[in-house]
């Protein structure tokens, strides 16, 4: 009967060495009151995580690390001169819950127990290296290194891209027919690289309206048009581009040919 009571308990033992890691949930800080005379921080670890640490309670800077990794995602850091302080202190209470539990044969007794434990340490104001909002200025000061560092690179990206796209030569008015329709081309070209976002909206550039010194207009088809044919593709129509001044070109010869008669 002896036999069997201590396979039973050994077969339980075995489950519990290969558990879940700890969830961090199962331990908690509880900042110090403000009025406080005495403010002092308390770590309070579940009978579940301090049952997990009891096959190394004995070696101080293994429970202090695993602790320290256990309490950082809730915001804290406890500075390293506390390592012996703290690791030897809950050490030695895991140690007294672990002698707790050892009599315990009873599966349920036992989760019953680890549920209802919590194993606490007082930690000093000067052994803790951040708190949450130390974290949280942390964090924001990074952002905003990060928001300043994105301005001033997309500053950089638009100085740069003006640069590039700029036109440095002749103005539309002061070259000829054939220069004008290459230089609304390239405009076209850049237009269509420069309005790409908005087909991210679902909106498709279609054309557009320029109007240059004399007050002319041109229109700008952004579609696709198929080459034109011929050798002289310079001379093809960009859907409109100087339509007035095809119109203009086309009046003035009616006009002579009136004169004529």
């Amino acid at each position: 009967m002896n036999d069997q009571r201590q396979n039973d308990r050994d077969r339980e033992l075995f489950s519990e060495l290969i558990e879940h890691p700890i969830h961090p949930h199962l331990i908690q800080v509880v900042p110090p009151f403000l009025e406080e005379s005495n403010p002092v921080y308390m770590i309070q670890i579940s009978g579940e995580a301090a049952w997990k640490c009891r096959e190394f309670y004995w070696m101080p800077r293994r429970v202090f690390d695993s602790l320290q990794a256990s309490i950082l995602p809730l915001g804290y850091k406890l500075n390293e001169s506390s390592c012996d302080r703290v690791g030897r202190t809950v050490g030695e209470n895991i140690r007294r819950f672990k002698r707790k539990m050892d009599p315990i044969t009873s599966s349920k007794q036992r989760q019953k127990v680890r549920a209802e434990t919590w194993v606490k340490i007082t930690i000093k104001p000067e052994e803790i290296a951040l708190t949450p909002s130390d974290m949280l200025a942390k964090v924001t000061k990074k952002n905003n290194a990060l928001s300043t560092t994105v301005e001033e690179k997309t500053a950089e990206l638009y100085n740069s891209e003006g640069k590039r796209l700029a036109h440095n030569g002749k103005h539309f008015t002061e070259v000829g027919k054939k220069q004008q329709k290459r230089q609304l081309t390239e405009i076209r070209r850049k237009a269509k690289d420069a309005l790409w976002f908005g087909e991210t909206y679902g909106l498709m550039p279609e054309s557009f309206r320029l109007r240059d010194k004399t007050g002319q207009s041109h229109d700008i088809n952004l579609r696709e048009i198929p080459a034109a044919d011929g050798p002289d593709k310079e001379n093809m129509s960009i859907s409109g581009a100087v339509p007035e001044i095809q119109n203009e070109d086309h009046s003035r010869r009616g006009d002579s040919s009136k004169g004529r008669e």
